[in-house]
């Protein structure tokens, strides 16, 4: 599932950036909204082609039974939070893009 809504997550980053480039041209080089969404597309990369891939091997080193339960259970909560960052940053990108599009504008 987590993988699903990463590649929904870069369809989604890849088309708005598309069609902010074709309906602004370089303007929307230097509109921070853009570069938001860069940052969002990033840090959906590294979560998607970097942290879960790594938890997924980790799962597969162990049992998922006793992947808490052993050698590897340090290595794998490091990461899980470290996944968890990221989303969080996500989300936290995606609430002050969508509170820039709610406002009127002047």
């Amino acid at each position: 599932m987590f993988a699903l809504i990463g590649w929904v997550g870069l369809g989604c980053a890849s088309y708005l950036l598309l069609h902010s480039l074709l309906r602004m041209g370089t303007t929307a080089l230097r509109r921070w909204t853009f570069w938001l969404l860069i940052g969002m597309l990033l840090l959906t990369v590294v979560n998607l082609f970097g942290i879960q891939p790594l938890l997924a091997q980790i799962k597969a080193d162990t049992l998922a039974r006793q992947a808490m339960e052993s050698v590897l259970n340090k290595r794998f909560a490091i990461w899980h939070g470290v996944s968890g960052v990221v989303y969080v940053a996500q989300s936290l990108l995606g609430v002050l893009l969508i509170s820039v599009f709610r406002r009127p504008v002047k």
